[in-house]
């Protein structure tokens, strides 16, 4: 009987000291337990948040996209949104594959900074075409958008390519993103740049509201009323959701 117990402690010990190569546990208090059931869960919100960008791109889509510039924008910032999905989807099956893992945490840090980016051109837009009078900006301008595009797409890219290079993507409890080890990458090219962003996204909204309200009274078409209103809805939204993710 002796033996036994002897045997069996020592199998828990050997299971125990495999756990740090799947789950750091030291990184984290969360339990392998806890684990099974986050993952479904942040699984069906993935899939949720993939339906929802799938509906708004047909409506984008369907609201002159080629002619005005504020769709298009809205349109990209959905794609970001829809491949930080993706990054939660891959990370389901990232836990014990690290191929799957390091494209999930590639996916992610991506996505999220660069669907900050876009939301923060896209007040730079709001800014320009209904605070400034810029009414040329409701059309296409394809300078514009290559800049956007440049800061927007660019710099999420050269973190990432930073990130790889260090062999930085990985286990993350309880994600699959920039690993433990390596957290000064995760505070210099993640969370610095993302409270920089989103620092910025408040002042220009609170300026927006401030520069429309005082004296200047909105005198436009009642399509461009509803464009602003519509346009402040969804930056607001957007703040609110997306300040989780700075934390």
């Amino acid at each position: 009987w002796y033996q036994r117990r002897v045997r069996a402690l020592q199998k828990v010990q050997e299971d125990m000291s495999l756990l740090p190569s799947v789950v750091p546990t030291s990184a984290s208090s969360i339990t392998p337990a806890q684990l099974d059931v986050l993952h479904p869960i942040t699984l069906a919100c993935a899939l949720l948040s993939m339906i929802a960008s799938i509906i708004v791109f047909s409506g984008v889509l369907w609201v002159e996209f080629r002619r005005t510039f504020g769709p298009n924008l809205i349109f990209i910032i959905n794609f970001c949104d829809f491949m930080a999905a993706v990054g939660h989807i891959l990370n389901h099956f990232g836990r014990n594959n690290p191929s799957a893992c390091s494209a999930a945490g590639f996916v992610l840090q991506f996505g999220y900074l660069a669907s900050h980016l876009w939301m923060a051109c896209f007040q730079h837009y709001v800014f320009e075409a209904f605070v400034r009078k810029k009414k040329k900006l409701l059309l296409v301008k394809w300078p514009y958008l290559l800049v956007y595009s440049l800061i927007s797409f660019g710099f999420p890219l050269i973190t990432c390519f930073i990130i790889i290079s260090h062999n930085g993507f990985g286990i993350s409890v309880p994600w699959c993103w920039i690993k433990d080890s390596e957290k000064t990458y995760r505070l210099i090219l993640y969370y610095v740049p993302l409270f920089m962003i989103y620092s910025y996204q408040v002042a220009m909204y609170l300026i927006i509201c401030i520069s429309i309200n005082r004296g200047q009274p909105f005198k436009q078409k009642i399509r461009s009323h509803i464009s602003y209103k519509i346009s402040s809805l969804l930056i607001v939204a957007f703040l609110i959701l997306r300040l989780p993710s700075i934390f």
